[in-house]
């Protein structure tokens, strides 16, 4: 079989990759190691440029979400903020959204059939071998095989990415900057969405996120490595080695479960019911944009490690990775492998970069719990600071956008959500 394009991972990245490059003229087959429809582990969050990345798609999924109005803030020493979500001083708009990641999924996969892309689910990936002007990428599924020539590959296949491993030419031996787990819980529906930054977390933090149609889903995420936590998380998660644990992390998650003002949203939760059984997983929260292609490859999302340090967001970040990586594929496509990573590497630095290495900075400062708390007092001080805050941090504007002046303008601080 011959095609211009296969997308390795059939997730948010890899059926936006496939959109967007078959809205530019190319064909394509997205293949995916996992049948769909499928769960996958994650917050469940959208936030702004989610949002308006998914809406430029052309999908509505405004009937599948639950729009959030409010974010209460709650820092290590208990001080409450509450911040408000409209962007736009007109009319209101939506900056944060939760959908389940298995109904996100779902769409946007069905999008990109619909478009034309063929699609190859429960179909591994078993090989990729790099030829001069293509790549032949062999399936797997049982018994049959599948050997597919195609001009570009674009590996959207996760964390743990096989396309990743032939572009670096070994195993990317890095652990994910964050480990994160969570549950759906039965509770009221709400529009109200909870973070804590309780002392033991940070620089991590745990969230309650309203779901559509009611129950929540409730987690908390922290930093993999000893040198990025604070003193106390640092202590609560090390074992006798001094280095993370899955033990550990469930203990935190545990412990915070019963915080009274936790207990008061959700009520009293056996965390180990198996009814409501939590799920860990590994974010790539640790960026390397050195390493997003080569030859006829580009890496796009977790593959390509574009989530945000601080959040362990990803979905946003994963969308316009996607868009990047059609649109320098497209551009070169007449063209050498080379030009179209050099292309990508550029464009993704000046969209996604800049903000990536900010967060990492705040990152740092996050692991005090004074600085934290100081964070607060100046966020909470004005109705004009509880507003910016909360665009800030859902991404109706650049993580860093006050030091790039490139991307000022005379309204681009008037936001605008979703839709």
């Amino acid at each position: 079989m011959h095609t211009d394009v296969v997308v390795v991972g059939g997730g948010p990245a890899g059926s936006a990759a496939a959109l967007w490059a078959m809205r530019l003229g190319l064909e394509c087959v997205i293949t995916d190691k996992a049948s769909f429809p499928r769960d996958k582990t994650c917050g469940d969050g959208l936030t702004a440029t989610a949002l308006r990345e998914i809406e430029t798609l052309g999908i509505d999924v405004r009937p599948h979400v639950q729009p959030v109005r409010r974010t209460v803030l709650t820092g290590p020493y208990g001080k409450r903020i509450e911040l408000p979500l409209v962007g736009g001083t007109a009319t209101p708009s939506v900056m944060c959204a939760v959908m389940a990641r298995a109904e996100l999924d779902r769409m946007l996969l069905e999008a990109a059939a619909a478009g034309g892309a063929k699609v190859r689910d429960g179909c591994a990936v078993t090989a990729l071998t790099p030829g001069r002007d293509s790549v032949e990428v062999t399936l797997g599924s049982g018994r049959a095989r599948e050997t597919i020539r195609a001009r570009w590959v674009i590996g959207a296949d996760g964390a743990y990415s096989t396309v990743r491993r032939a572009v670096a030419g070994r195993a990317d031996g890095r652990l994910p900057g964050m480990h994160a787990i969570r549950q759906y819980l039965d509770a009221p529906a709400s529009d109200v969405l909870s973070v804590y930054f309780p002392a033991e977390l940070l620089p991590g933090y745990g969230w309650i996120f309203p779901m559509p149609g009611g129950g929540v889903n409730i987690g908390v995420g922290v930093q993999r490595r000893a040198a990025d936590c604070g003193v106390v998380c640092r202590e609560a998660l090390s074992s006798a080695r001094g280095k993370f644990t899955l033990s550990g992390l469930g203990r935190l998650y545990r412990d915070f479960l019963h915080r009274p003002d936790v207990v008061e949203r959700i009520g009293d939760v056996d965390p180990d019911d198996r009814a409501v059984r939590a799920w860990a997983w590994p974010i790539p929260s640790d960026p390397d944009l050195g390493c997003v292609g080569a030859g006829r490859a580009l890496l796009v999302g977790d593959a390509a490690r574009v989530v945000d340090p601080m959040t362990g967001e990803g979905i946003g970040q994963a969308l316009v990775s996607a868009r990047l990586a059609a649109e320098s594929i497209a551009a070169a496509h007449v063209t050498d492998g080379p030009a179209a990573v050099t292309a990508y590497r550029r464009r993704l630095d000046l969209h996604v970069g800049r903000d990536l290495r900010f967060a990492r900075f705040m990152l740092g400062v996050m692991k005090h719990r004074r600085a934290v708390e100081w964070g607060f007092g100046i966020a909470g001080s004005t109705a004009w600071t509880r507003r910016n805050v909360a665009r800030w941090m859902y991404e109706d504007y650049p993580r860093a956008y006050v030091f790039t002046p490139d991307r000022w303008g005379r309204f681009s601080m008037r936001g605008r959500g979703a839709y």
